[in-house]
C-alpha cells in the first residue's frame, strides 16, 4: 500500500491489505498524490459519507508501470460509484521471428525423362523395401519415407528467392549504383551519374515486376484453361 490512501480503514480495509501484503500485491490507487475528490471512489445518496473502495490491485513487480490513478467525478455512469482510471505503461519484449526455410522441391525437374524414369526406380525400390505392418500410421509413415528419400536422391530444392521478379539487368544496374556511392570524393559528375543510376534502377525493377505480374496472370490463366486449378491458386 501507497502512502496516499483516503479515510480511515474499517475491518474489512485490514483483511484486504492482509491479503495483499500475503499475496505481494499493490494498491495503484494509494500510489499517487491527488486531490481528495480524485481519491474517494463512492459516495453515499446524502453526499456525507465517501469511501474509497473501488481499488486497482497489481503484482508489486508491475507497480513502477502504473504511471498515475485517479477518480473521475463527473463521469456519468449511473452509478454512486465512480469512474476510476489507471494509466499502465507496458513495456513488450520484442520477437524474434526465426527465418522461415521454406523447403520445397522443384517438381518441374521431373518433366525431364531422365530424372523422372530415376525418380521412378527409386521410389519403386523404396516401396518394395517396406516392411508390412498392422499399424496405419507406421505404414503410411514408411510410405512417406519412401517418397522423401526418393525425391531427394533425384530432385534438388527449389530456391525461391525474395523478390523473384527482379532481372539481371537490374541487378547489374544496382551494382553500378552500389560501386558509384562508394566513391570517396564525388565530383558534380558523379553526383550526377549517381542520381542518373538511381532512376535507372527503380525505372527498370518497377518494369521487372509489372512484367513478373503479367507473366504470373498468363500462368495462371493457362492452368485454368487446361485444369490445372492447384498449381494455378500456387502461383
Amino acid at each position: 500500500m501507497g502512502r496516499y490512501g483516503y479515510g480511515s480503514r474499517n475491518e474489512r480495509g485490514e483483511r484486504l491489505l492482509e491479503f495483499a501484503a500475503e499475496h505481494n500485491l499493490f494498491i495503484c490507487n494509494t500510489r499517487f498524490q491527488q486531490k481528495s475528490n480524485r481519491k474517494w471512489t463512492w459516495e453515499s445518496p446524502d453526499g456525507i459519507h465517501k469511501n474509497m473502495i473501488d481499488l486497482v490491485i497489481v503484482q508489486k513487480r508491475w507497480k513502477t508501470s502504473v504511471t498515475n490513478c485517479r477518480t473521475f467525478q463527473g463521469a456519468d455512469i449511473s452509478s454512486d460509484h465512480s469512474l476510476v482510471l489507471c494509466n499502465i505503461k507496458l513495456k513488450l519484449k520484442k520477437l524474434q521471428h526465426k527465418p522461415r526455410h521454406d523447403q520445397r522441391y522443384d517438381m518441374n525437374q521431373l518433366k525431364d525423362q531422365t530424372t523422372r524414369q530415376l525418380y521412378q526406380a527409386r521410389i519403386e525400390n523404396n516401396l518394395k523395401n517396406i516392411h508390412s505392418t498392422c499399424n496405419l500410421d507406421e505404414h503410411a509413415a514408411q510410405i512417406e519415407k519412401a517418397v522423401k528419400e526418393a525425391l531427394q536422391a533425384t530432385v534438388t530444392l527449389k530456391k525461391t528467392p525474395k523478390k523473384p521478379w527482379i532481372s539481371d539487368q537490374t541487378l547489374d544496374l544496382a551494382d553500378k549504383k552500389r560501386k558509384a556511392k562508394q566513391i570517396k570524393h564525388l565530383s558534380a559528375d558523379n553526383i550526377k551519374e549517381y542520381k542518373n543510376l538511381c532512376n535507372k534502377v527503380k525505372k527498370s525493377a518497377r518494369q521487372d515486376k509489372d512484367k513478373w505480374i503479367q507473366d504470373q496472370c498468363e500462368e495462371i490463366e493457362k492452368g485454368l484453361q487446361v485444369g490445372n486449378s492447384r498449381n494455378a491458386y500456387r502461383l
